[in-house]
């Protein structure tokens, strides 16, 4: 799992006992669906439920099946003794859409804000990546879980993920973002002092734009 990308990437290998190579590849994406299904059950959603446990929710688990097959092939090598092994990935961001409108907010106004997004700093804490992290405050109430405004939510993540906040993939926070540290980590429940509690909860009319970027160890 890419967590800075949000892709599933799978490799698969078709046996070289099959008649022809177009049968061979078959095989190989058929072994590519399995693995997805096995790999991306395991993919956390928030601090206590993964992927597994959605598909099997009654409001959600069909129209998160519908989207498992969507992944696409990167890379196919033939080798000569027959065999034919497939990289492929599948975007998490696009498999877990129904969770994330499930869990969205009427949009709002989010101008007049001076952050432009939010960059939230979890090296040197015991802080493990999930789809939708909790961010709390020091009594564990709820600051921010990834509750996307509506029409932002069809488009993108809650969340991505770096080790460096220089990577590339943190422009998303904008030049003028709110920056708050994580005082400890329980998994992806990532608690952070008064003052930034105190911050989020002043500039959360943003925090729906889907501008949020977690720093975590290499």
């Amino acid at each position: 799992m890419n967590w800075t990308t949000l892709q599933l990437q799978v490799d698969a290998t078709g046996a070289a006992h099959a008649a022809t190579s177009q049968a061979v590849e078959q095989l190989a994406r058929r072994a590519v669906q399995d693995a997805v299904s096995r790999h991306l059950g395991r993919v956390p959603v928030t601090a206590d439920v993964t992927v597994a446990s959605l598909l099997v929710d009654p409001g959600l688990g069909d129209a998160l099946s519908a989207r498992t097959s969507r992944w696409v092939v990167r890379e196919v090598t033939y080798f000569s003794s027959g065999r034919v092994d497939l990289r492929a990935e599948l975007s998490v961001q696009d498999a877990l859409k129904p969770y994330t409108l499930q869990i969205a907010r009427a949009d709002e106004d989010a101008g007049g804000h001076r952050y432009s997004g939010l960059l939230v700093d979890a090296r040197g804490t015991s802080a493990t990546p999930a789809f939708a992290p909790r961010i709390v405050d020091g009594e564990g109430r709820s600051l921010y879980a990834g509750e996307l405004h509506q029409t932002v939510a069809v488009r993108t993540a809650p969340f991505v993920y770096v080790t460096d906040p220089a990577h590339p993939a943190a422009v998303r926070v904008g030049d003028a973002p709110l920056i708050v540290t994580v005082t400890r980590a329980a998994g992806s429940e990532l608690t952070v002092s008064a003052g930034d509690a105190a911050l989020l909860a002043d500039a959360a009319g943003f925090l729906g734009s889907g501008r949020v970027v977690v720093v975590l160890d290499d």
